[in-house]
């Protein structure tokens, strides 16, 4: 087995809520710019240059609609609906808007106490400026962990995920997987990178990675995929692993230096679209033979350092 050279998330250094954190009811948050809809069991912000730090928001979900937001060090067990929003989903308030240069950060949002048809994803997102995703801990989502969409320039890193498209319950029905999903292709300079993504066990389709956007950067992930009881063909846990261009959405970029064990990978690492001209694919690692993985799925001998 080939170890990737850098500090692996989750194995080598600690993501998720920072030790030590102390986490307050998200009712007691008494912030300008921040709301409690008790009703819809909704946290509000609209303001400006607000931190939302150490909260435990489980059965709520946090709806952002203001600037410069950085939610860091929160906890969640039971995600309702989406559980951190950055976008108008059409449900609440009917205003169509954005988030603009949002943070989440060292927060961990744990889908085990949900069934699929609480939880439709833990993140979803609809962004200008720059949104930054790191050092979190997402697991055991019934649906998908992240959903991005808009202009903002991703910066998705260092976090790790675990385990999603099943409901925890085993009472709900299996999901289609997809651990980051971006859509529209209006992103640019967006970055995944330094993430460690773990699936054992899924009886649907899906991907690890969809990625869309110009200049665009998918390097240094730690991918791996297990075989295990479901019943997708031979029990593999996943699709494919990377979509660049998901759906036809436009996508120009770069994907190398991923580490992937794809023992449970059930197609292929790439999805078709990584063949596509726009794509530049390269150094990529099977971390069970130590070869060179290929835009189009077929292995070359690494050649030595």
């Amino acid at each position: 087995m080939v170890r990737p050279p850098w500090a692996v998330a989750g194995v080598d250094y600690r993501v998720g809520v920072v030790p030590g954190t102390i986490l307050k009811p998200i009712t007691s948050i008494r912030i300008p710019g921040v709301e409690i809809d008790t009703t819809n069991r909704l946290v509000r912000v609209t303001g400006q240059n607000i931190t939302i730090d150490g909260y435990d928001f489980s059965g709520w979900r946090i709806y952002v609609q203001g600037k410069n937001i950085t939610i860091q060090n929160c906890y969640s067990n039971d995600v309702k609906g989406f559980g951190i929003e950055g976008r108008n989903d059409g449900v609440y308030d009917g205003i169509d808007y954005t988030s603009h240069n949002l943070t989440i950060r060292n927060c961990e949002i744990d889908g085990s106490a949900n069934k699929f048809e609480s939880q439709w994803s833990f993140i979803n997102i609809k962004g200008t400026g720059t949104t930054t995703i790191e050092h979190n801990w997402f697991h055991h989502a019934p649906t998908h962990i992240f959903e991005f969409t808009g202009s903002s320039t991703l910066i998705y890193r260092y976090n790790l995920e675990e385990e999603i498209g099943i409901d925890p319950t085993g009472e709900g029905p299996t999901n289609h997987v997809n651990f980051i999903q971006m859509l529209g292709g209006e992103s640019v300079n967006s970055q995944i990178v330094f993430n460690t993504m773990a699936q054992h066990r899924q009886p649907a389709g899906g991907q690890m990675i969809q990625v869309t956007g110009s200049n665009a950067l998918v390097a240094a992930n730690t991918l791996l995929t297990f075989r295990g009881p479901g019943s997708m063909p031979t029990a593999g846990s996943i699709s494919h692993l990377i979509d660049p261009g998901h759906a036809g959405d436009f996508f120009q970029g770069t994907i190398r230096d991923n580490y992937i064990d794809p023992r449970g990978v059930q197609y292929g690492v790439f999805y078709p679209s990584a063949k596509g001209s726009n794509v530049t694919v390269w150094g990529n690692v099977d971390m069970v033979t130590g070869s060179i993985i290929q835009a189009n799925n077929t292995r070359r001998r690494r050649l030595p350092n």
